[in-house]
């Protein structure tokens, strides 16, 4: 299988930095790792988490092997890489107590033995590339495509902020995000 990847970031019109890494690895048994964080804006230390985060997956990566492993083996070593990350940014904390809120999101895709295993946390994207279309893979994890009660939240805020209120801010609040002190959820896309 022939693999190419390229990576894209830029802080965007809202940011004054820009805290996304990325990188990508492909081990000698022919698996290919791509990852991208973007550390949370308004979060102290964000760059840091997303750092920590890239540099300790890829890590991970190039000291496993993923020959003939099964997609459940896959998706389960997966799902322990962010459980070792985030007991690296507790001891990060512990050195450092005012990172304790930081954040990052996560979006990886590991491709070994022909398939693609995808994971995402928060709100970065995972795209595939088909006949010259891009088409998003990775759902955002936050209030606009999460199972509250949209039509409820809306009337709610509308009640508070009065004109103030803006339905586009729904898709900027993540509900869930990768770090020492953060709510996670872990999708996986195969």
């Amino acid at each position: 299988m022939k693999i190419k990847a390229i990576g894209l970031s830029e802080k965007g019109n809202f940011r004054k930095e820009n805290q996304d890494y990325l990188n990508y690895y492909k081990n000698s048994d022919g698996s290919f790792l791509a990852i991208i964080c973007d550390g949370m804006g308004g979060h102290k230390h964000g760059e840091i988490a997303s750092k920590l985060a890239v540099n300790t997956f890829v890590d991970l990566f190039k000291q496993s092997s993923f020959d003939k492993k099964e997609s459940k083996e896959i998706f389960s070593w997966l799902e322990n890489s962010i459980s070792y990350i985030i007991n690296v940014m507790k001891k990060y904390v512990e050195n450092f107590i005012e990172a304790k809120d930081m954040g990052t999101t996560l979006s990886a895709i590991l491709i070994a033995n022909n398939n693609a295993h995808i994971i995402n946390i928060g709100d970065s994207r995972i795209y595939h590339l088909k006949d010259q279309n891009f088409n998003q893979v990775t759902i955002d994890q936050n209030l606009m495509n999460s199972n509250y009660d949209m039509q409820k939240i809306k009337q709610q805020a509308q009640k508070y902020y009065g004109t103030r209120f803006n339905e586009n801010t729904y898709w900027k609040s993540l509900t869930s995000a990768l770090g020492p002190a953060k709510k996670l959820k872990i999708d996986s896309y195969f």
